[in-house]
C-alpha cells in the first residue's frame, strides 16, 4: 500500500474535517504514524491499521483504494476518481457499463460448452470481452455505492449484509462468518 493510499487517507481525513489527532483517537492508532502515512514516510500501511482507519472514517474511497492495491483480492476495483462525481453522472457511467456488460455477456455462445477444450478462438475472444466489461462494471458499482455513502450517508455495509442474506436465502452461496452483529436491530 504505497504513497497513493497515504494521499487518499489525507484527502479523506480532510474531507471529513478531521484532524490527525481526532482520526488517531477514533481509530486507536498513533497520530504520528498517520502523519507518516499521509506524507509517504511510511509507504506500507499495515493491514490492521488500514481496517481501523477505514472503519473510523467510514470512507468507501479509502477502503476501495486500500483493497485495490492489496494483492489479496484481484477483483477489487479502483474508485473511479476521474469521473465527475455528480450523482447523476456516476449513475450514467454505471448504466453505460451495465449496458456494455449485458451486450458482451449476451454475445457469449457457451451452450453445451463445459470445458476449455470445447471453446473456439471466437468463444475465447468473446469471453475476454465479456470479462473486461464485467470488471468495468464492478468499478462503476463500487464508485456509485461509495458516492452514495459519501453524499447521502448510505450504509454500504448494512446493504452488503442484506445482500449476503438474500444470496444465502436463495441458496446461491454458503453461509460464512461475517461480523453482522452490529447491524442486527
Amino acid at each position: 500500500m504505497k504513497k497513493q493510499l497515504g494521499q487518499v487517507l489525507k484527502e479523506e481525513r480532510i474531507r471529513l474535517c478531521l484532524s490527525q489527532q481526532q482520526l488517531a483517537e477514533m481509530a486507536h492508532v498513533d497520530r504520528a504514524n498517520i502523519s507518516r502515512y499521509e506524507n509517504g514516510v511510511i509507504e506500507v500501511i499495515p493491514h490492521d491499521v488500514v481496517c481501523k482507519l477505514a472503519d473510523a472514517m467510514g470512507s468507501d474511497r479509502f477502503r476501495l483504494t486500500a483493497c485495490f492495491v492489496c494483492r489479496v483480492n484481484p477483483l477489487t476495483m479502483p474508485h473511479l476518481d476521474l469521473v465527475d462525481m455528480h450523482p447523476m453522472t456516476v449513475i450514467t457511467v454505471l448504466v453505460e457499463e451495465l449496458e456494455e456488460a449485458k451486450a458482451a455477456l449476451m454475445a457469449l455462445r457457451l451452450a453445451n460448452k463445459r470445458s476449455a477444450s470445447d471453446l473456439t478462438a471466437q468463444d475465447l475472444e468473446a469471453m475476454a470481452e465479456a470479462g473486461e466489461q464485467v470488471i468495468d462494471l464492478l468499478a462503476a458499482i463500487n464508485t456509485l455505492l461509495g458516492g452514495w455513502q459519501e453524499w447521502y450517508g448510505f450504509d454500504v455495509d448494512r446493504q452488503a449484509v442484506a445482500g449476503y442474506e438474500k444470496l444465502f436465502t436463495k441458496g446461491y452461496a454458503t453461509r460464512q462468518h461475517y461480523d453482522a452483529w452490529h447491524y442486527i436491530a
